[in-house]
């Protein structure tokens, strides 16, 4: 998404707007700039979702995992397979 919004705004939109379109530049490219923490944003808040036993049923038998855990797992390894064993290595829930 980022990459070809990019491209489009390297092209010249409206001449008549020019600074509007150096500040559109200028945000999309602190944007793209800040990318990189969003993972780091999304594993603390997964983290503290688990201390917090939100991801775990309390109607299951010894607090088995719940629908909201399948769900986040499904969406998350579509763009990051590998987050589920980064962060839960000892203690994925199966």
């Amino acid at each position: 998404v980022l990459f070809p919004l990019l491209t489009k705004l390297l092209e010249n939109i409206s001449p008549a707007d020019v600074g509007g379109m150096e500040e559109t530049r200028m945000r999309a490219s602190t944007l793209l700039s800040k990318s990189e923490a969003i993972p780091e944003s999304l594993k603390n808040m997964l983290l503290v979702m688990d201390t917090a036993e939100i991801f775990h049923s309390a109607d299951a038998r010894g607090g088995g995992p719940s629908a909201l855990w399948e769900i986040t797992w499904e969406r998350i390894d579509c763009f990051l397979p590998h987050l589920r064993d980064e962060l839960f290595k000892q203690t994925v829930i199966q």
